[in-house]
């Protein structure tokens, strides 16, 4: 219960905070803005044994920034989320290195065959907040290099 709890108030609890904090500003000023939370494709998809925890909050994440598209689209606040599949972080670096088949199974569950890097998920920020993402709101961006499609 207790891990459960963390990762729920951590994931998901902290980004309904920071979001419902960031709206009432945005209103407070008149209205207009983005919000890009970061989810997972675990809240898309199930991920191994022992990550129902992560994956509900990440699930979580991505309907509440659904909810809150809607809610403050009248105030043209847009709000998306990005979920990324496997992103060469110091995470995931740490983990392959510890455990080199997880590479493999990881490229496995990946159509394009490599590991996303840092600066895919950064271009897919910048896209949604750039003019060309103006009439993007409640969307869920896969950064995953397909691993969703199959």
């Amino acid at each position: 219960d207790a891990q459960w709890d963390q990762v729920i108030a951590v994931n998901l609890n902290g980004v309904f905070y920071f979001c419902r904090e960031v709206g009432c500003h945005m209103l407070q000023r008149g209205g207009g803005g983005r919000i890009i939370n970061m989810a997972s494709i675990g809240g898309v998809v199930g991920v191994t044994t022992g990550n129902a925890n992560y994956c509900a909050s990440k699930g979580g994440i991505i309907a509440m920034s659904r909810s809150m598209a809607l809610e403050w689209a009248p105030h043209d606040i847009l709000v998306n989320c990005i979920s990324p599949s496997h992103i060469q972080t110091e995470l995931i670096k740490k983990l392959v290195e510890e455990k080199p088949a997880t590479k493999e199974y990881f490229l496995g569950n990946i159509p394009l065959g490599r590991l996303g890097e840092v600066e895919d998920v950064v271009g897919a920020a910048i896209f949604l907040a750039s003019s060309a993402g103006k009439f993007i709101t409640g969307h869920n961006l896969l950064v995953d290099g397909g691993h969703t499609a199959k």
